[in-house]
């Protein structure tokens, strides 16, 4: 399938409300609720031609409906959403890492 860049939704996303995304579980994809709050960084900004984007949430990739996230999300400054998201940081070890975190790690090993 083909897909189309869009550079709007490159980036990271804090969701506003609710949100299914599809999770790849067991070899099936399974739509189950991102929760208002959640951050979610996209991977590539590319759209599927059925309208899905994929993003990491959680350090997990899923994917979004592309309209659901410029709907329901924000757009979020990457140290803001990587500083609400990392669980402990010791001795420059990331005890619990997603995608968002590591530029929060680089910055502080400096």
């Amino acid at each position: 399938m083909a897909s189309a860049f869009d550079n709007n939704l490159v980036g990271t996303f804090r969701l506003n409300t609710p949100t299914i995304a599809l999770f790849s579980e067991d070899g099936r994809q399974v739509a189950h609720t991102v929760p208002a709050g959640a951050v979610v960084t996209s991977v590539d900004g590319r759209v599927s031609e059925l309208g899905f984007l994929d993003v990491i949430w959680d350090v997990e990739k899923i994917s979004m409906f592309a309209v659901d996230l410029r709907g329901r999300g924000q757009k979020v400054f990457e140290a803001s959403a990587c500083l609400a998201h990392v669980d402990e940081v010791s001795k420059g070890e990331v005890l619990s890492v997603g995608v968002p975190q590591l530029f929060l790690v680089n910055l502080l090993q400096r």
